[in-house]
């Protein structure tokens, strides 16, 4: 038996060969997620990072509709795999006749599809002194360069204060030397080196030149998983508080969009300026 299910158009398998292949481009609009069900097996697969899973051994029984299936499972399937909340909100009314609600919960249809991540939680670990961590994101790049030709900026915030430090960038390669100076700056006006520096795993962070170089100072490389923003929550939710703040400033003041990355710096140290919760 040959199933084929797909929410949004992108791939398809070719299972004789074990191989995944692409539809043309014109057919890929936006991100896909599909599910291929062929012989008990189901691949799953998105089309930003072409991820594919296949698990076997998959119960298929309650795609089909047969003489024993409830009447409730039966309406449920013809219903587009409607809610149980919703189909026990019309029964009462007589929406749907004589119909006696039952438990859907098993249904492999919805299991297979109607799927999400869990979320994360906000950690509340805050470290006990100023540079034990550093959070640290590449924002960019804009689609306007600044007068000097950046594009980009890089930010380093102090998990234990939320002081943060903005580098203006024309290139990534220019972040090693930003990092250099930034670490230098550390050492010399406060005495100290940074214990754990947190990032994601752009191609700036997981150079060898820059792993050698917080190898060589003993700093801790932590990186979060691949395509898992939430994981660096913090310079996330920084880098939104600077974009407002900037399209704030330069909408209120009348200001050409070619002077953002001073506006940025000028946010950066109105944000260090003003109190909050972990000053």
């Amino acid at each position: 038996m040959k199933m084929l299910l797909m929410l949004m158009y992108g791939l398809y398998l070719d299972n004789e060969r074990e191989q995944v292949h692409r539809l043309p481009t014109r057919c890929v609009s936006i991100v896909c997620v599909y599910i291929y069900i062929y012989k008990c097996t189901v691949v799953l697969g998105l089309e930003k990072s072409m991820l594919v899973v296949a698990a076997t051994a998959v119960d298929l029984s309650s795609f089909h509709l047969s003489h024993s299936s409830s009447s409730f499972y039966l309406l449920h399937s013809r219903l587009g795999h409607v809610s149980s909340s919703r189909l026990r909100f019309l029964a009462p009314i007589g929406a749907l006749g004589n119909l006696q609600p039952c438990d859907i919960s098993d249904c492999s249809g919805c299991k297979l599809v109607k799927f999400f991540p869990f979320p994360f939680d906000r950690s509340v670990y805050v470290s006990s002194f100023p540079f034990d961590l550093i959070h640290s994101d590449v924002w960019g790049p804009s689609l306007v360069a600044t007068k000097r030709g950046s594009r980009y900026y890089v930010s380093f915030i102090d998990d234990h204060t939320r002081y943060c430090w903005v580098y203006l960038l024309k290139h990534h390669y220019e972040f090693f030397e930003i990092y250099t100076a930034f670490g230098a700056l550390v050492k010399t006006q406060h005495s100290i080196v940074i214990k754990f520096f947190r990032c994601d795993l752009g191609g700036e962070y997981t150079s060898n030149k820059f792993c050698e170089l917080l190898a060589l100072n003993e700093t801790i490389h932590q990186t979060s998983c691949t395509d898992t923003p939430k994981q660096n929550g913090v310079t996330k939710r920084k880098h939104r508080h600077i974009v407002e703040t900037t399209h704030s400033l330069l909408l209120f003041a009348s200001i050409p969009i070619e002077f953002w990355g001073e506006v940025v710096l000028i946010d950066i140290s109105l944000i260090n300026t003003i109190s909050s919760s972990h000053s």
